[in-house]
């Protein structure tokens, strides 16, 4: 008495199975079913992914250095709004109370004991500086070592701010504000 056992399913290619294609019992041919992905579709995922981080790596760089320019000048708002206070009660914004933080706290506008040194943020390379009214903010490498002047104008109903950024590749798209 023998056995009959189902044949394995070829490997090989002969004239009758090839590679992909399995027999069963009856000799009839099917195919079997791939799965996973083509080289064609990876390198097509793989493209749409290069050409996205070339497009916004450099956009976040840009909103990450305006961030911490926002966060330099935020520091230094104390002197700002004394300047404001004190140009407004003087109604002259050349006035000599308002031309640097010692004298802003000399005439009660900041407060006792201000160091304007103490505003200094870790994206500063050196303190901020407060002469003839107008602020000045050094940035670190880190933020492109911009140069930001705050320099009051003032109306009949208000002091208003001129910012503005110096040094190479500081303009707008770095730090916020206009070279």
């Amino acid at each position: 008495m023998s056995e009959t056992r189902p044949k394995e399913p070829s490997t090989t290619c002969n004239n009758l199975i090839c590679a992909g294609q399995v027999s069963n019992q009856s000799g009839v041919l099917k195919m079997r079913k791939q799965s996973g992905f083509t080289l064609i579709e990876l390198m097509i995922v793989v493209a749409i992914i290069g050409i996205l981080a070339a497009i916004v790596i450099p956009q976040y760089r840009d909103y990450a250095s305006r961030t911490k320019w926002a966060n330099n000048v935020s520091a230094v708002r104390a002197v700002q709004v004394a300047i404001g206070e004190c140009a407004n009660d003087k109604q002259d914004v050349g006035h000599a109370d308002c031309q640097t933080d010692v004298t802003l706290e000399a005439a009660g506008y900041l407060p006792e004991g201000f160091v304007i040194a103490n505003t200094q943020t870790s994206y500063m390379s050196a303190a901020p500086t407060v002469a003839g009214n107008v602020i000045t903010l050094v940035g670190t490498s880190e933020v492109g070592s911009c140069t930001i002047t705050m320099t009051p104008n003032a109306t009949t109903e208000a002091v208003l701010w001129t910012i503005q950024s110096s040094g190479a590749g500081c303009g707008r798209s770095n730090t916020g504000f206009n070279n």
